[in-house]
C-alpha cells in the first residue's frame, strides 16, 4: 500500500515496464525520496498469482521475456549497470530460457 499523494510525488508508475518490476521500481524510488518500507507480519491476503498474464499471454517463453525486459529496464535505468553487466544478465537470461524450455520439451515426452 501506498498514500495516493506519495505515489504522484515519486512519479507514479514508470510507463516503461510492463506487468513485471513495478515493485521494484517504486521501493527503488520511495528509497531515494526518504521514505521507508515496513513489512506487517501479522497480516495475510491471498494473492493469485499470474491469474490475469495467464489469461492474456498463454506463451510462457512470452511472459519470460516480458519480464526479462523489465528486469533489464530496472537494472540499466536504476541501478545503473554497465555494459558488462548487462551483458552477464542477457547471458543468464538465455541461459535459463534455453534450460526452461528444453526441460519443458523433455517432460512432453
Amino acid at each position: 500500500m501506498i498514500k495516493a499523494d506519495v505515489f504522484k510525488e515519486i512519479g507514479g508508475f514508470d510507463k516503461n515496464t510492463f506487468l513485471y518490476y513495478e515493485e521494484n521500481i517504486l521501493a527503488y524510488r520511495l528509497k531515494e525520496h526518504g521514505y521507508s518500507n515496513y513489512l506487517i507480519a501479522d497480516e495475510e491476503y491471498i494473492h493469485k498469482h499470474s491469474v490475469s498474464i495467464n489469461k492474456n499471454i498463454d506463451s510462457v517463453k512470452k511472459r519470460l521475456k516480458i519480464a526479462f525486459s523489465s528486469r533489464y529496464y530496472f537494472c540499466r535505468e536504476y541501478l545503473k549497470c554497465n555494459c558488462i553487466q548487462l551483458a552477464f544478465l542477457k547471458f543468464t537470461f538465455f541461459v535459463g530460457l534455453y534450460d526452461y524450455l528444453l526441460a519443458v520439451k523433455l517432460l512432453k515426452k
